[in-house]
């Protein structure tokens, strides 16, 4: 298994209200898109336009602009969040991806309701 895969499966065995799934190519397996799915009414603290705004511009910098959100603010409170990956570009690495998803987690995990 790759990396990324062992992290998504790690995560969500730990996590019941905040998940990870890889969308892979059906041509030649490579990730294609993060899903981000969480209990929206355990992190309501995070359901406003800045926070959403916050997400997309860490995400977008910290993948060296290989991952993109492309999930509305409409969905983000609903606790969707879809990331395209762009896995052919010359920056892409596995491992930012598990980095940026895994900082991502931390991130809910710290605003958490309580």
């Amino acid at each position: 298994m790759e990396p990324i895969d062992d992290f998504v499966l790690e995560w969500n065995r730990r996590h019941s209200d905040l998940s990870f799934a890889i969308v892979r190519s059906r041509e030649d397996e490579k990730p294609i898109c993060a899903e981000i799915r969480y209990t929206a009414s355990m992190f309501t603290k995070l359901q406003s336009y800045e926070e959403w705004s916050k997400l997309k511009q860490f995400i977008e910098a910290k993948s060296r602009e290989t991952m993109h959100m492309v999930t509305g603010r409409y969905l983000f409170e609903k606790g969707i969040i879809d990331v395209e990956i762009d896995s052919s570009g010359q920056n892409y690495r596995d491992r930012n991806v598990v980095r940026v998803l895994k900082t991502v987690g931390k991130k809910f995990y710290r605003k958490k309701n309580n």
